[in-house]
């Protein structure tokens, strides 16, 4: 899962394309799939990066922390707190999300989803 606010109101937005890559069976997103998601931007966009992650486990592994250091400072990489909604305007979209709109929403395949 990917979210993007963006600052400025005519900036473009830029996608990474997980269809072209394998995503494990059991789902779970891990550290070579988190790199690769990163080379994705660098690629397209061609200038330095700062990317903010959230406290999940595979944005802290020992693989992705130091991958920034092989970037020669094209990518910079800082973590937010556990659950700071104040750092990370998209954590009162989940929650209301959660609690309105997908309350109780349960699909019964990936269409419906």
């Amino acid at each position: 899962m990917t979210s993007r606010i963006k600052a400025r109101q005519h900036s473009r937005p830029t996608y990474y394309d997980r269809s072209k890559k394998s995503v494990p069976k059991d789902g779970a997103i891990k550290s070579a799939q988190i790199i690769e998601f990163l080379k994705a931007p660098r690629a397209q966009l061609r200038r330095k990066l700062m990317i903010v992650w959230d406290g999940a486990a595979q944005h802290k592994s020992h693989v992705v922390c130091e991958y920034p250091d092989s970037t020669d400072g094209a990518i910079q990489m800082a973590l937010l707190p556990g659950y700071a909604p104040d750092l990370n305007p998209v954590e009162y979209l989940w929650a209301w999300l959660k609690r309105h709109a997908l309350a109780n929403f349960c699909p019964d395949n990936l269409a419906e989803l």
